[in-house]
Order: C-alpha cells, then structure tokens, then sequence
C-alpha cells in the first residue's frame, strides 16, 4: 500500500523544504513525482528486487555518501540548517533515510539542487519527467520519462488536481 500522496505532500515533503529554506511549488512536485516512481510511492523502502538503494526516494549509500561529502561539506550553512531540522549533531548514515521521511524528503531535494540545470516548471510533467530520468534516476532501462509520467498519473496527478 502506498502513502496518501496528501498527507506526503503536506505532512512531509512542504515542511521539510520549507524548514531548511529549499521549498518552492516545482521542487515538491518533482519530489511528489519522485517518490511515486522510485518506490510506488512508499511501497518499497528498499529496491526491489534487489539493489542498494534505499528511502521512498530510492537514493544509493554511494549517492547519499558523496551528497554529504561532496556537497553539503562545501556548504556549512546548509548542512547546518539540515541537521538542525532533522535534529541530529553529524550527517547520519545513509539508512537512516528509511525510517526519516524529513532527512530522506531532504536529501532527494539536494539531489536535485546539486544539478545545474534549472528545475522544470510547477506542472510540466513531461519537463519533469526528462529531468528526473537525466539528473536522477539515470538508468537507461529503468530511466524511462515514460515510467514517470506514469507512476506521477497514478499516484500524484489527483491532488494537484484537486488543491
């Protein structure tokens, strides 16, 4: 059974990015449409069948280990205000992105906010689509825009429709 894609949005992923300054309406959306393709919207924390790849987000340990040590390193202040929000004194490991929906949601925006292309505008599925299979995902078999627009139809599409 998959999480309510309401409550995902305005539970987790609008106040997580809000409370560390990352929030703006095409960043949620692209992480509602995210976590609905990676793991069928919470269905799987980790990847099936097998793979090393953990969260709602599906994000690697490499992956979450270079966004900590290539990244957030270089920007104090960021990383500051993501432990803070999260409550922690030092990056966790990276399987604490399974039960931390907050760290988890927040470490899928960095993903993105790492890439220096611009997010794909509120709304244009197809735009994040291409972008989630270039940036993100980057699996040509399993990377399909496609698949996105697909999982995002099934799972996301119905609450932005009705808010």
């Amino acid at each position: 059974m998959a999480i309510n894609i309401t409550q995902l949005i305005e539970l987790v992923i609008r106040p997580s990015l809000k409370q560390v300054n990352l929030y703006n309406e095409a960043a949620e959306q692209l992480i509602a449409g995210t976590a609905a393709k990676e793991s069928a919207l919470g269905f799987y924390l980790h990847q099936y069948p097998t793979g090393p790849a953990v969260s709602i987000y599906q994000i690697e340990e490499n992956t979450y280990n270079s966004m900590c040590q290539d990244y957030l390193a270089y920007r104090p202040d960021l990383e500051k205000s993501i432990l803070s929000a999260c409550g922690y004194s030092s990056m966790p490991v990276c399987d604490r992105i399974i039960t931390d929906l907050k760290l988890a949601t927040i470490m899928c925006r960095i993903k993105y906010l790492w890439v220096s292309e611009t997010l794909p505008k509120f709304g244009d599925i197809q735009g994040q689509a291409n972008y989630w299979a270039k940036y993100y995902n980057g699996n040509p078999i399993t990377g399909v825009p496609s698949k996105y627009i697909e999982t995002y139809n099934q799972y996301v599409r119905g609450y932005y429709e009705n808010t």
